[in-house]
């Protein structure tokens, strides 16, 4: 993680050996109601997936997202995610409805099809955020609120991605 001009910037490995970044930015509100989750990719498919019979929106199966009208030209997006980091997806999580997509169905898809074990999103909603760390978050990283991160000045601190290496 490095944090600089008020936005935070992670590197995750991908299966092939690639790099990516993605990034969240503060803003003039909500700071400290946003909060950044890193999920399981598996778990977070799973449950993503077990929601299809209720919500279609952009979820297909594993072996047909570059196929999915939402997969577009991702690949070209992410090749330069390293001078323009791609945003984290805005998510919503309950415990009894699962995942709900308010931004960034598209970028999940590549993520989860290119091989990233764990990734960050954004969640809005303390209760909302540590439910879905419960239930589907990477336990190497808690749960951290944008305005902690934009305060951070410890690149080596907690929320850093050195250990997905």
């Amino acid at each position: 993680r490095d944090v600089t001009w008020g936005r935070a910037t992670w590197d995750l490995p991908l299966r092939d050996g690639r790099r990516v970044a993605m990034s969240v930015s503060g803003t003039t509100y909500l700071n400290d109601e946003n909060f950044v989750v890193f999920v399981s990719a598996s778990k977070f498919y799973a449950v993503w997936w077990a929601l299809r019979e209720f919500d279609r929106r952009g979820i297909c199966e594993f072996e047909q997202m570059p196929n999915n009208r939402k997969y577009g030209c991702q690949d070209e997006i992410w090749a330069r995610s390293n001078e323009r980091p791609v945003p984290l997806a805005d998510v919503s999580y309950h415990d009894g409805y699962g995942i709900g997509f308010i931004d960034g169905i598209t970028r999940t898809l590549w993520l989860l099809y290119n091989g990233a074990s764990s990734f960050p999103v954004k969640v809005h909603g303390a209760k909302a955020a540590h439910a879905m760390h419960s239930a589907i978050g990477d336990d190497r990283f808690d749960p951290v609120t944008v305005e902690s991160l934009m305060l951070m000045e410890d690149p080596t601190r907690q929320h850093t991605c050195e250990i997905l290496s």
